[in-house]
């Protein structure tokens, strides 16, 4: 066999086809699905919000970016990635006749790279394959902006009615900044391409707690004891006029009050029945709100006395 052809095959078979290399995949916008990172929901006593999300395509071929490096390390690794695609798709589309040398092939490379080599393509051979790389890699380039371009993505997103436009990309996690308003939050994202959305309510209430029980007797001028209150959970707060929490378990809250034990250094006024009043209020401000009131006659000095209960859901 001719030296050529064996220098042309063996260039053939040393370059890896194009179609392998994934920086050349081009994203399906139907194979993406749209992915919120961060849990939205329920009630948030902060009022600034980092949303993480990810447009997800499993079947792109791209290995996964190391997290280890900082974003100019990903940069330069990415972009090595797909200097080293563009030559090796160019080299395939001139493989054939006339053939060169891999070493000459390496030089070329070189000099069509910083301009300063000084081994250029000298022969007339060299110069057509030259020529032809050069005609090949401009192909690759815009192969790869193709990609590049189809992995882009636009997404339309209201925040609390405010128009937003998020630029993405797949496969990568990207993060937008919320401001919560106080009240009810609503959050909808549309992803055009797909008409996927994705739709979260939230609470915010700054630091205002969630759960508030005030206890109040009327027309007195002390108070006969304390409130007393029993968690889902079994503890027992005691010793209270007021109960605040800002992120209360779901469950049944149970109320009693202490009225104590009698004293024979009680005045006519200390020892006389009297109103009490309970207003429990429930994500307050909102349109969750919720309210309860317990009223019950309170005789001091005749110990625990139970007033009502009230769930609280998440």
């Amino acid at each position: 066999m001719p030296l050529h052809w064996n220098c042309a095959l063996w260039l053939t078979l040393a370059i890896p086809a194009w179609g392998t290399s994934p920086v050349f995949w081009k994203a399906e916008p139907h194979n993406s699905r749209l992915e919120l990172l961060t849990p939205l929901g329920g009630w948030e006593t902060s009022g600034e919000k980092e949303l993480r999300l990810k447009l997800v395509d499993l079947t792109d071929p791209r290995p996964a970016e190391d997290q280890s490096l900082d974003y100019w390390d990903k940069w330069q690794a990415r972009r090595k990635a797909q200097e080293e695609a563009v030559k090796l798709y160019a080299l395939q589309q001139v493989a054939g006749d006339p053939p060169i040398r891999a070493q000459r092939r390496e030089e070329i490379w070189t000099w069509l790279q910083d301009g300063e080599s000084e081994k250029g393509p000298i022969t007339p051979a060299e110069l057509s394959f030259t020529s032809r790389w050069l005609k090949a890699m401009e192909g690759a380039r815009q192969q790869l902006a193709d990609a590049e371009q189809s992995r882009k993505r636009t997404l339309q997103a209201w925040f609390n009615g405010e128009a937003l436009t998020w630029n993405v990309e797949v496969n990568r996690e990207q993060g937008f900044t919320l401001n919560s308003i106080q009240g009810e939050n609503r959050l909808e994202i549309l992803d055009a391409a797909t008409g996927q959305t994705q739709v979260r309510t939230w609470w915010y209430g700054g630091r205002s707690p969630r759960l508030k029980v005030r206890a109040r007797e009327q027309g007195v001028r002390w108070s006969s004891w304390d409130l007393e209150v029993l968690e889902p959970s079994g503890k027992l707060a005691a010793g209270l006029q007021d109960f605040e929490k800002s992120h209360p378990a779901s469950g049944t809250y149970s109320l009693r009050w202490n009225a104590g034990a009698a004293s024979p250094w009680w005045s006519p006024e200390d020892a006389q029945p009297r109103l009490l009043q309970v207003d429990v209020m429930l994500d307050g401000g909102t349109d969750k709100e919720r309210r309860w009131r317990f009223e019950t006659v309170i005789l001091p000095g005749t110990g625990r006395v139970q007033i009502g209960s009230f769930d609280v859901e998440d």
